[in-house]
């Protein structure tokens, strides 16, 4: 086999293209000229109807490197005159047009910048990242324009913090696939109409959201009621817990600066902040001697409304609602103004705290998602525009249709 034969197989060509000649040096790497047959029928991209040649144009690409050294594809491109659509360049392929590179470069680039950030992905593959963000741009739209929404009915709501221009983006979760479906700058009651429009496009109907998933944020409300009609709101209980923990936490704060409690109370932050199953032997201990209602504690009493409220989200339905309206009248009688004030909050949130319940959704695939977002952040030290923060977390959480490197299938440009 010769290394005309040898290279033209490895690219996976067909007819009419084949490899006519190869050249390599150390410096500049392996250039391999493509050339396609002068005889053969050729269509325009438009319409796909057979034309006569025009020209041809000389056009290169960059392809996976050969061992240690980079790879580029030369071909003069043949064009061709359309009665419909005048002169138009002749896809290849082994490329998308006016791209600088081949269909497996760009999904071996694409696996990279998953696992690495993308200006170490460009250096490992020696290009600029400007180049590789436009590349990522590219298959995010294309991917998210034949996305289509139509059986999502479950979602989840969130912002997470983007970068001091613009300090949040907000996230929406379709919670039956945990993919991300929409992501968009800010956190305020207009994220919610621009996700209604999104999915839309998208062949969604907002009136077939049922259900929504977010913190107790007004913003998120007031946009879920206005562009979501039919949706039931469901309040994360990780947010809502965290209400009563840090009320219990304000509450300990206040009694160790008290006289004569600060010596029982001492080191006991996490031992009454922590769920009992993670406790450990001497944390356990400690809560239970706080708990006593002999040493009237208002730490105690505050630890065994925790207890209790926690016991309250292990039911289901009737027993649950029935459970949690009891916690809110044990907390107002409670004397102590921090669980007042949650309780308060709880009743003002009442269909939305209790559709828990029934829905038992929460907010733990988008705080899962949120971490890799912030790992990624971390990993790049920032993005350098929100958008291309929000292309990463489709990329990363978006669970897209991404063309995988499998050589023979792209570069004949079967995606």
């Amino acid at each position: 086999m010769t290394p005309i034969e040898l290279f033209t197989q490895g690219l996976g060509l067909q007819a009419p293209w084949r490899v006519s000649s190869s050249d390599f040096n150390v410096k500049d790497g392996l250039r391999l000229v493509l050339s396609c047959d002068e005889t053969a029928s050729l269509c325009c991209p438009q319409c796909g109807k057979p034309c006569p040649r025009y020209d041809a144009t000389e056009r290169e690409w960059q392809h996976l490197g050969f061992w240690q050294h980079a790879t580029h594809l030369r071909a003069r491109v043949p064009r061709v005159s359309c009665s419909e659509h005048g002169v138009r360049l002749v896809s290849v392929p082994w490329a998308r047009p006016e791209m600088g590179f081949t269909l497996l470069f760009e999904a071996f680039a694409l696996q990279l910048i998953k696992e690495m950030p993308v200006l170490a992905a460009a250096r490992l593959l020696g290009v600029t990242d400007q180049r590789l963000w436009r590349l990522i741009h590219h298959h995010v739209d294309v991917s998210r324009s034949e996305q289509l929404l139509t059986r999502v009915t479950k979602i989840g709501i969130d912002e997470t913090s983007a970068n001091a221009k613009t300090p949040y983006i907000t996230v929406v979760v379709d919670m039956d696939s945990a993919r991300v479906v929409f992501a968009t700058p800010g956190k305020d009651g207009a994220t919610i109409e621009a996700f209604s429009k999104d999915f839309t496009e998208h062949g969604g109907d907002p009136t077939n959201i049922t259900d929504v998933s977010s913190d107790m944020s007004a913003a998120f409300i007031s946009g879920v009621n206005a562009h979501l009609p039919k949706a039931q709101i469901t309040f994360d209980k990780f947010h809502v817990t965290k209400l009563v923990t840090e009320a219990l936490d304000e509450v300990r704060r206040a009694e160790v600066a008290t006289e004569g409690f600060a010596a029982i109370l001492k080191g006991s932050r996490y031992a009454l902040l922590r769920n009992v199953e993670t406790q450990s032997e001497d944390q356990a201990a400690l809560a239970r001697v706080i708990a006593l209602p002999q040493l009237h504690l208002k730490s105690g009493r505050a630890y065994r409304l925790k207890l209790a409220f926690q016991d309250a989200y292990r039911h289901c339905g009737d027993q649950g609602v029935t459970a949690l309206r009891n916690w809110c009248s044990w907390a107002r009688r409670s004397q102590l103004p921090d669980f007042l004030r949650v309780a308060r909050t709880i009743r003002s949130h009442w269909d939305g705290v209790i559709r828990y319940f029934t829905s038992r959704l929460t907010n733990a695939v988008l705080e899962g998602i949120n971490s890799l977002i912030q790992s990624a952040k971390a990993r790049a030290r920032g993005f350098r525009t929100v958008k291309n923060l929000i292309a990463m977390v489709y990329v990363i959480a978006g669970k897209l249709p991404f063309p995988q490197p499998s050589p023979r299938r792209h570069l004949l440009g079967q995606w």
